[in-house]
């Protein structure tokens, strides 16, 4: 095996050609080396990272990666020509030194054809030291795409290790883009899954685990797995998945899979995977697998509505009736005639709608103004449109004429008084089912009525029960001219709810009422302490606040105007907010101040553990990027031009891919060190795959199809 010299690629045995760039294989093979280079003599040092002998020739140790001492870290141009490139989004790093000599010795050498070329290794070193510097306790890794595979950077050697075979047979952004929510770890981080060959037309793939402080490689855990129908352990030991088109539920711990069952649509289980529950056949069951017990019944013809992280509680709905299954007791009915469950808490509190239908006719929607004039109008005949000649001498002589465009005219007329006779027969005969929603509140023994005429959910809590919804108004049947009607369509449009400007909170069973101008977006700040909105869009906009830190909504308070949107910084109640929309930019305010202009708003992200913003300014379309910057008290620093997309691991760290090719969905990737230089990562770059949080039950409910 050898790498190409031109552009790094690992060549297979009987390569006449580089698969990457085409170049003579003969031309250009270079042998790898089993071994690590010897470094010069002259210039040796001992790495103070794993005391091992190196040389101040490597910026980075060739045996742990730790940067050498020695190494100039802010030279533009050493980067440029040496180190790999990194991308924010994709933390994709690829080699430019061409130096097949660097490559890593691996424990395995089966592992060699899924490795990345020599030089990314003092790459993903110096990127991954300043970014996530992976110590005693095991991080998620940088995970990324490039070419039609994805690639990880190693916490215990900081190498990249390609792990995948072809992720895609022609993979594009949005299928990179999906991969995120295929990834899961283990709650310390150690452990990981993967997905690899991909099946698009059924969506099933093959499943990989990976222990990321081992050199090892990763272990097949099956073929064939449904999408997204997968589990890791909270402790990376245990993998539960939904195989095949038959469904056929199995678990996995490392060495041997177990069949827990077939025939199954959907399943859940608790961060451990010591209980499941799932849905077979119409059938809800629960199976104790950490106790080898049999399958237990929970009921048929039944929908799984909520359920707590340790399976102790488990709400279904059965006949429009909603049970509780609590641990060994039998089900225990809890209301009646429930349309949807829509929120509910770790208390066992619920929200739900109650549905009530009524008849209504769609004649009562309209006005038939023609009624009396359309019962005496007879259908035109052509006779009753001849008459005697107007010249009196042919008119003695018993000549007569018709006419004709009167007669013409008749008959349209008449013709408009068959299609609304046939819209009369229709209103007669229509009747539809208005439906009307309530809101019942259940906070775990009992049930209370709240609200009905319920028409819209706008936002709900997620730390406690409190819901924003509206209500239809009350005002008169709006109704229609029956000489004005040109398609039934035009009446049931009319039977629709009209939503009241009102906006209704409901603290627990507790309603309170707040008075609106035509308020078009609500959101909680991060705490769930205040809402806001924007209260009349169309006029002059205002941005509203709403205290809800007592038992009721307090009375809003106008925090600026001529408000378009507004954000919260994750995991913060800080509020920023945009004014004077330009198509896609804004200018970005905070406390009634300016802090920056001419931004592009939904480019807009917070930086870790800091109040430090980022964004894009002068964006264009055309070429999807814009003028990267950061806002640092109150103060705008630019970072670089001609920024497509962009990721921040610090204030002191941020990546960005620039000069990206629309057409061929590539860019250059760069690191910003602050005040220093720029650092050029990699070419070629697609984007980042984020990973998800380590709460893989939040992936679940897992449905089949």
């Amino acid at each position: 095996m050898a790498n190409c010299t031109k552009c790094n690629t690992l060549l297979g045995e009987g390569d006449a050609f580089c698969p990457e760039c085409g170049a003579k294989v003969e031309a250009i093979i270079q042998p790898p080396r089993a071994t690590q280079p010897s470094p010069p003599q002259s210039e040796a040092v001992i790495c103070s990272n794993c005391g091992r002998q190196t040389s101040i020739a490597f910026v980075f140790c060739q045996e742990c990666g730790a940067p050498v001492s020695s190494g100039n870290f802010s030279d533009e141009s050493f980067y440029a020509e040496n180190i790999p490139t990194y991308d924010p989004d994709t933390f994709a790093i690829s080699d430019n030194s061409n130096d097949s000599d660097a490559a890593p010795k691996w424990k395995n050498r089966k592992f060699l054809p899924i490795m990345i070329a020599a030089g990314a290794l003092a790459v993903v070193v110096a990127v991954t030291a300043i970014l996530n510097p992976f110590k005693s306790s095991v991080d998620t890794p940088l995970v990324y795409a490039k070419g039609k595979n994805i690639t990880i950077t190693l916490p215990n050697n900081l190498a990249p290790v390609q792990l995948t075979e072809k992720i895609y047979d022609g993979p594009n952004s949005a299928e990179y883009s999906y991969l995120s929510f295929l990834l899961q770890y283990s709650k310390n981080g150690r452990y990981m899954v993967y997905a690899d060959r991909i099946n698009p037309d059924i969506y099933s793939m093959t499943l990989y685990h990976r222990d990321l402080k081992s050199n090892d490689p990763s272990l097949k855990i099956d073929n064939d797995i449904l999408a997204q129908r997968y589990m890791l352990s909270a402790d990376g030991k245990k993998v539960i998945y939904l195989k095949g088109e038959e469904g056929t539920l199995y678990l996995h711990n490392l060495k041997d899979k177990e069949k827990i069952d077939s025939g199954v649509n959907a399943f859940y289980c608790d961060e451990n995977i010591n209980k499941v529950v799932y849905e077979r056949e119409g059938t809800l069951y629960i199976k104790d697998i950490k106790g080898k017990k049999e399958r237990e019944k929970i009921a048929s013809n039944a929908e799984l509505v909520w359920y707590s992280k340790d399976l102790s509680k488990i709400y279904y709905l059965k006949d429009d009736v909603l049970y509780l299954k609590s641990g060994k007791k039998d089900s225990k009915e809890i209301a009646s005639d429930i349309a949807r469950v829509i929120s509910n808490y770790d208390d066992g509190s619920l929200y739900y709608y109650k549905e009530s239908i009524t008849e209504i006719a769609l004649s009562d929607y309209v006005t038939d103004d023609m009624k009396d004039s359309d019962a005496q109008f007879a259908q035109p005949t052509l006779e009753d449109f001849v008459y005697p000649d107007p010249d009196p001498y042919w008119a003695e002589r018993g000549i007569t004429t018709t006419d004709y465009n009167a007669y013409y005219d008749a008959v349209t007329l008449y013709r408009e008084k068959l299609i609304r006779d046939g819209f009369r027969r229709l209103l007669a005969e229509l009747k539809i089912g208005k439906h009307n929603l309530s809101l019942y509140y259940y906070d775990g023994s009992k049930e209370s009525f709240i609200a009905e005429n319920v028409v819209s959910l706008h936002e709900m809590s997620h730390k406690k029960p409190i819901i924003v919804y509206g209500k239809s108004a009350t005002a008169e049947i709006q109704k229609i001219n029956l000489s004005e009607l040109t398609n039934i369509e035009e009446v049931y449009n009319l039977t629709h709810h009209t939503s009241s400007s009102e906006l209704y909170i409901a603290f627990k069973d507790k309603e309170s009422v707040i008075q609106r101008e035509g308020s078009a977006f609500h959101r909680f700040n991060n705490s769930e302490t205040k809402l806001y909105f924007v209260n009349n869009p169309e006029s002059t906009p205002k941005l509203m606040e709403v205290d809800l830190s007592g038992n009721e909504a307090s009375t809003p308070v106008e925090i600026d105007s001529d408000v378009d949107t507004f954000y919260f910084k994750s995991e913060s109640d800080q509020l920023y907010y945009f004014k004077n929309l330009r198509v896609s930019t804004c200018d970005l305010y905070e406390d009634g101040e300016l802090r920056a202009s001419d931004v592009y708003m939904t480019s807009v992200k917070h930086v870790p553990g800091s109040t430090d913003l980022i964004y894009l300014s002068d964006y264009s379309p055309k070429s999807d990027s814009g003028t990267l910057n950061i806002l640092k008290s109150s103060k705008s620093v630019k970072i670089s031009d001609d920024v497509h997309s962009f990721h921040a691991i610090s204030s002191n760290c941020i990546i960005y891919l620039k000069d990206y090719n629309i057409n061929r969905s590539k860019g250059d990737l760069f690191m910003s060190k602050g005040s220093s230089k720029s650092i050029k990562v990699d070419t070629d770059v697609v984007q980042i795959i984020d990973s998800l949080p380590q709460d893989n039950q939040s992936l679940l409910w897992f449905p089949k199809s």
